[in-house]
Formats: structure tokens, C-alpha cells, sequence
């Protein structure tokens, strides 16, 4: 410490201990999830690695923005890393939107008997409307009326401030998205329909309206589109969907900013295939149910 470079020297120690730990393992490939900090040594550290013949791989400090179309270029002996831009033809939008239409409608003549099953349940289970209708935010900021079977008692949404100390992320209800376990204003029907997503089913009935899409961001409460900022406000310009990276990842259990990070990454990487991936990943998450309360 008293050779003027308290930091160099204790990375440097660092990185010897490192490649000491590395030459006497089974270790064949090294990830750097850091950031660019104290660069120097990072940089010999690699070089160590490498000529040691370990793969090396570096996660960036802003992972989501990068492109599934990215490649490796050399630029005069240089290596870099090249990203297309993010902006899609506009058939691809026309392609997406037939493709919601193709499916939509005849999966809500399939879930028909479903929903009105439910409905039966649902209405002799408590007192109230079989649907829960919420204004949420759209495309390009037209707000829609989203619909759902109703899994809470009546009157719900006026008494979330008693359960805010309930919220999974700790943020109570004025920050993020308001997820809880065990919520007491969950219904007993509604607890079965949330385990198993089934209350969204009647959002295909929005996915034909050309309100939301089969695949696409979470559809926020418009109190919470607001507290969507900065580049993440990109997850406005496409039309919300049923599911998507946020469902399929752990849903309820993902924090807000990993939520809009997730969706973000979406919006720049759109493909049919990725939304038909989606799709069937879907499935599996559903019937794993995590993440659903």
C-alpha cells in the first residue's frame, strides 16, 4: 500500500491469485460479468487466459442492447463487434399482425367452453362481474380496456394500499410493479386461475380488437407506464402482448427495471421466429407456474 498505487497493486495480486485458482482447475473458459474498471489489469489478466488457451468471453455493461444479429468483423487487423440497426420493415409489422389474427381467433373458439366454465365458477365463488376490465397503455400511447377473469373480491384495487407492505420487491405500490404472495384479495377460483394464467385467456379477445398482440411487452396499468423513462420507452412504439420475455422468465418474481430490460432487448431483436419461440416457451412456463401468485 505505500508504493503510491494502493489500487494496481491489489488488482494485480488479485489477478495472480486468479490465474493460480485457473492453471490448477479443469476451468477451459473464463466469463468477465465486471465492469470496465481498472482496465490495465484486466487486460493482462486475459492475455494470461488466453495464452494459457482458455476461451474468454465478456458480458457488456448494457447486455441489452445488443443486437441477435451481431457479428464479429475485422476492421485492419482489429476485431469488432458489429450491430445492425433495430428498425424492421414495415411488412413485418403487417406479418406479425396476420399472424396474431391466424391464431388468436381460433384459439378463443377453442378456450370458449373454458372461459365460460370459469365464468360459472367464478360468479358462484363471490360476488361480483365474471370480468375485470383495466385501463392499461397501449401502442403509441392509446390506452386500452384490458380484460381478464376476475380473481380478486370487489373492490380490490381500492384497498392495495393495505398490502403494500406485501410487495415481493420490497417497493410497495408507488414504485415498480406491485406483485405479492398470498394476497388476501385473491379469490379462491382466482388462485386456480393465476397458477395456471388462465384468467388471461379472455385477452385473446384484445389480440383481435388489435389491441395487444400474442407476443410483446407486459401491458402496464397506465399509473405505471409512467414510471417508464428513457430508452426503455421503445417498448411503446409495438403493440403490448399476452406474453412474452417477461412471462416466460419468472414473471411476477423479476423486478421492474429487469422487466424493462427484457422488453427492451425484445423490441431490438423482433423476429417471427423469436415470437413463435416465445410462444412455446410459454407453455412450459405456464405449466411450471413460477412466478405466477
Amino acid at each position: 500500500m505505500g508504493d503510491g498505487h494502493p489500487a494496481r497493486h491489489v488488482s494485480s495480486v488479485r489477478s495472480e491469485e486468479i490465474l493460480e485458482q485457473v492453471r490448477g482447475s479443469t476451468v477451459s473458459r473464463v466469463v468477465f460479468a465486471t465492469p470496465p474498471g481498472q482496465l490495465d489489469a484486466r487486460t493482462d489478466l486475459t492475455r494470461s487466459f488466453i495464452e494459457a488457451g482458455l476461451q474468454v468471453d465478456f458480458v457488456p455493461g448494457e447486455a441489452e442492447v445488443l443486437r441477435s444479429g451481431a457479428v464479429i468483423t475485422n476492421l485492419e487487423g482489429l476485431p469488432l463487434m458489429s450491430m445492425p440497426g433495430a428498425r424492421q420493415p414495415r411488412s413485418w409489422g403487417v406479418l406479425k399482425r396476420t399472424m396474431d389474427v391466424a391464431v388468436a381467433l381460433p384459439a378463443l373458439a377453442i378456450v370458449s367452453p373454458v372461459i365460460v366454465y370459469y365464468a360459472i365458477r367464478i360468479k358462484l365463488d363471490s360476488p361480483g362481474p365474471v370480468f375485470y376490465s383495466q385501463l392499461r397503455a397501449g401502442r403509441d400511447g392509446e390506452n386500452f380496456s384490458f380484460l381478464k377473469l376476475r380473481t380478486m373480491s370487489v373492490g380490490a384495487d381500492e384497498r392495495q394500499q393495505d398490502v403494500a407492505s406485501m410487495d415481493i420487491h420490497g417497493q410497495g405500490i408507488d414504485q415498480g410493479t406491485f406483485k405479492a404472495v398470498d394476497d388476501p384479495r385473491v379469490t379462491k377460483v382466482g388462485k386456480r386461475l393465476r397458477h395456471r394464467s388462465l384468467d388471461e385467456l379472455p385477452q385473446l379477445w384484445n389480440v383481435v380488437r388489435g389491441d395487444m398482440s400474442l407476443v410483446g411487452p407486459r401491458p402496464l396499468p397506465v399509473y405505471e407506464d409512467e414510471r417508464v423513462a428513457g430508452h426503455y420507452e421503445v417498448r411503446r412504439h409495438v403493440r403490448p402482448g399476452m406474453t412474452g420475455p417477461w412471462q416466460v422468465n419468472g414473471r411476477s418474481d423479476i423486478p421492474f427495471h429487469d422487466m424493462l430490460r427484457l422488453d427492451y432487448s425484445y423490441v431490438l431483436n423482433w423476429s417471427l421466429t423469436a415470437d413463435l419461440k416465445l410462444l412455446v416457451q410459454t407453455v412450459d412456463a405456464v405449466l411450471r407456474g413460477r412466478g405466477a401468485y
